[in-house]
């Protein structure tokens, strides 16, 4: 798998417009180069390099070599100006990586070859669960949202451009790290870059929220980019429901079992409401699977759910209350 992420990357850095707009060469290491060589045949210095250069040729800045430390105000300048150029760097790099990953009308590699780029997957098959696992996807050349922003993320990550994942509600989002209120891509849409009041309404039409409140959630989402345990915790959210659903106690079990190892490590991760469900799950799964050595932790489960989850609705209740009495259990306790 690892391979395959390099490989993309390494169609990322030479991509010919990219190359043909920074005015940039992208050649392999030579041979006899002491410097650390990727699988790709790219240094690490030669990557550094390529994103240095990124900003540089888009964005200039006055300066004057043969001045000393400058003034307050003039640090201020370069600061900007560096800003400015660490954007410019990550638009260009974030213009590769979509029209690589995700391709354009009748495109091909520069060997000839016909390049089979990933795609959203089609609603009819939204929720087959093979869209969360990033192997395949990269076989299947599919996913949903956010294993798609996961596979964006890491060849970025191998090109030295990081991105972090910005938690949208409904529909994950990427940015760069070095601004992550400046622009966000849509993985699941082909790549395609928001920034601005096309941005805010991408949000706004998937948060629930009015006009008024999407520029607070925007500013949330933004403001504390995702963490691994949050990229973990939201992949598990969307495998829980899926398994139940098709009665799949075997990996229901290790999806809401992992899911509370994560809430343990990082109670943030999920919510109070979260951990009861995850618990409640468990507890069926034990059940389901007749495992005669976690019947007391199934029935201790079920048990605290009932008695402090005040969010479950009569019917629930009723059904729980069924199985904590249910013969089965019963004799095991």
């Amino acid at each position: 798998m690892d391979a395959d992420l390099q490989e993309l990357a390494g169609r990322v850095l030479t991509r010919r417009r990219l190359g043909a707009a920074l005015s940039l060469s992208f050649e392999p290491a030579a041979q006899g180069e002491t410097e650390d060589e990727g699988e790709n045949g790219y240094t690490d210095a030669s990557i550094d390099g390529q994103r240095a250069g990124d900003g540089a040729n888009l964005a200039t800045a006055d300066a004057d070599a043969g001045a000393g430390a400058g003034t307050a105000d003039d640090d201020a300048v370069d600061d900007a100006a560096d800003d400015d150029d660490d954007l410019a760097a990550a638009r260009l790099m974030a213009t590769a990586l979509s029209s690589t990953i995700f391709g354009v009308t009748d495109a091909s590699d520069d060997r000839g070859a016909d390049v089979s780029f990933f795609r959203g997957c089609d609603q009819a098959e939204y929720y087959d669960p093979r869209n969360s696992f990033v192997d395949r996807v990269l076989s299947r050349r599919r996913g949903i949202p956010i294993s798609l922003a996961l596979l964006y993320a890491e060849i970025a990550a191998r090109c030295r451009m990081p991105f972090v994942g910005l938690n949208a509600p409904g529909h994950l989002l990427l940015a760069p790290a070095c601004a992550p209120r400046a622009f966000a891509v849509d993985c699941f849409g082909g790549g395609e870059l928001l920034c601005g009041a096309e941005l805010r309404r991408f949000v706004g039409s998937r948060s629930g929220q009015p006009p008024s409140a999407t520029a607070t959630v925007l500013e949330r989402i933004s403001s504390s980019p995702m963490r691994p345990l949050d990229w973990a915790a939201r992949i598990l959210r969307n495998l829980r429901p899926i398994y139940a659903g098709c009665g799949d106690a075997v990996r229901l079990l290790g999806v809401a079992e992992r899911s509370l190892i994560i809430s343990r490590a990082d109670p943030s991760c999920l919510s109070r409401q979260e951990v009861f469900a995850c618990e409640r799950d468990v507890a069926l799964a034990i059940l389901s699977l007749a495992d005669d050595t976690r019947a007391g932790e199934a029935h201790a489960l079920l048990r605290r759910s009932l008695e402090e989850d005040t969010s479950i609705g009569a019917r629930q209740r009723a059904q729980l209350t069924h199985v904590l009495s249910s013969p089965w259990l019963q004799e095991r306790l």
